[in-house]
């Protein structure tokens, strides 16, 4: 094999490193984004459940099913932002393998011009020194642009995670921890079911609605704010590129 077929077979394999770094990483983030998705259902569910705790057999059976339903919504409104940040994501890693393997192509350009020079054993002239100097610049220019998507990536992965902490902490802390059952707790229980008879349940989840309309506002808000950084960020790589 001569030695630019190596280079380029060499080439080839760093690119596929490259391609399965960034196939590695978003691995990573869709599983830290999955535990953290399962943890605050799950919490949430614990604390809805917890408010039905000592309700009779029937009424709870009947809270069960509301539950489900104001857990869809919840889940509704957390699928929202993930994909709002999976698009943002996606978009940056688009522009991240582009100038990865604009890069590589400079960069052998660079080598070629090398290669040839030297078998001709000629000097560099003002117009070639140029030449390199000016592929030279553009692998620089390629570098800043593949620094500012990694560094993009990072930031869009610990906001998405700082969003689903945020917006969600309040309703994760307000778990009520049941214990278990002795003589006192299965008394109050009695009186409890007793009274529950004669009371009216139906608002029994309302603070757990207005939390929801609350962070689903939030939620809104933030997935409008990621629809401008997105188009921001298109402008700004369009312009980079354009320039190189």
């Amino acid at each position: 094999m001569e030695q630019k077929e190596r280079f380029m077979e060499a080439l080839r394999k760093l690119n596929e490193i490259e391609s399965s770094r960034i196939i590695l990483s978003l691995a990573i983030y869709d599983k830290k984004i999955k535990e953290i998705k399962k943890r605050k259902l799950d919490n949430i569910r614990n604390s809805l459940e917890s408010k039905i705790y000592n309700l009779p057999k029937k009424v709870k059976e009947e809270k069960l099913i509301q539950i489900d339903e104001i857990m869809k919504e919840y889940e509704d409104v957390i699928d929202d932002i993930i994909s709002a940040y999976n698009t943002q994501t996606l978009k940056i890693q688009k522009y991240l393998q582009e100038s990865e393997v604009a890069q590589k192509y400079t960069i052998s350009e660079i080598i070629k011009l090398y290669k040839d020079l030297k078998s001709n054993n000629e000097n560099l002239t003002d117009d070639q020194k140029r030449e390199i100097i000016k592929k030279v610049q553009t692998k620089l220019n390629y570098d800043v642009i593949i620094d500012e998507c990694e560094s993009r990536i990072e930031l869009c992965i610990d906001n998405a995670v700082n969003t689903l902490e945020d917006n969600f902490k309040e309703t994760t802390n307000e778990i009520t921890i049941v214990q278990k059952d002795n003589f006192i707790s299965k008394f109050l229980k009695f009186i409890k079911t007793l009274i529950s008879k004669n009371e009216n349940m139906d608002n029994i989840f309302t603070s757990s609605k207005e939390k929801l309309n609350i962070i689903r506002d939030n939620i809104t808000k933030r997935m409008n704010e990621i629809k401008c950084e997105i188009v921001g960020f298109d402008i700004q790589m369009q312009k980079v590129k354009a320039q190189i």
